[in-house]
């Protein structure tokens, strides 16, 4: 009897010191995955950071064409007020 307790006290502490080991090995692994997922999270945050600057300088492009677009008209709008005042300048010295 003491034969087969003995057995069964070496066969839990063999049992024992597997799952220690095995947990040693996934606490291990769990600190590499959680290190390398903290590192994939810092690259997307600075992906993100360049995307946004990007799509910023973009606008800011964009913009400025609007503005040169706008320019055009501007200066098209000008001149045909500068010839229409001209004009009105010119018909004032004819009648005086």
């Amino acid at each position: 009897m003491d034969q087969n307790i003995d057995t069964t006290l070496a066969s839990i502490r063999t049992k024992v010191k597997k799952i220690k080991a095995r947990n040693a090995k996934l606490e291990s692994e769990n600190a590499e995955l959680r290190a390398s997922i903290f590192e994939y999270l810092q690259q997307l945050e600075i992906y993100k950071q360049a995307n946004e600057k990007a799509a910023q300088g973009i606008r800011t492009r964009e913009i400025g064409d609007l503005s040169k677009t706008d320019k055009k008209v501007l200066r098209k709008d000008l001149d045909k007020y500068i010839l229409m005042i001209d004009k009105c300048i010119a018909t004032m010295k004819v009648k005086l």
